[in-house]
């Protein structure tokens, strides 16, 4: 099965985007891994009602918005970082399986909490947590 891998630059709704941010597709069952630089930075999986998807500003079908995939955590893990990302010295890693026909959201916080991106290797002005919005068992979307 293929494995899917995001970053700390494939989050939701980053500046560069301009308003062209859409969300990634995957299939259902499909094997999703996120990496981000860590340590000292601690990242904790948010699989609470507080993680939700991103707003799609009516990119999405309005059919699909009430379906939500299945997410579930398979393990986490780190991968040495030394001198890659400054202030970091791991990447630590998060595996997932999305199943379903529907949105997704993989969601991690730091902690402890931080109100500065940059500590966490974000660009400045944006927000302090990992958000990343699948659209999985769906066939990629395109701009209008």
């Amino acid at each position: 099965m293929n494995r899917y891998i995001f970053t700390q630059q494939h989050r939701d709704n980053l500046p560069w985007w301009n308003g062209t941010w859409l969300p990634q597709t995957v299939p259902s069952e499909a094997h999703v891994q996120v990496q981000l630089p860590s340590k000292p930075i601690h990242w904790v999986p948010d699989l609470g009602a507080g993680c939700q998807p991103s707003p799609l500003a009516g990119l999405v079908p309005t059919w699909l918005l009430p379906l939500r995939a299945t997410v579930d955590l398979l393990g986490t893990g780190t991968l040495p970082n030394a001198g890659r990302i400054s202030g970091t010295t791991e990447i630590s890693v998060f595996d997932y399986r999305v199943a379903g026909v529907g949105i997704a959201a993989l969601c991690l916080r730091p902690e402890p909490a931080v109100s500065d991106p940059t500590l966490l290797g974000f660009p400045p002005g944006t927000p302090p947590f990992f958000v990343l919005t699948l659209i999985v068992g769906v066939p990629q979307l395109g701009l209008p």
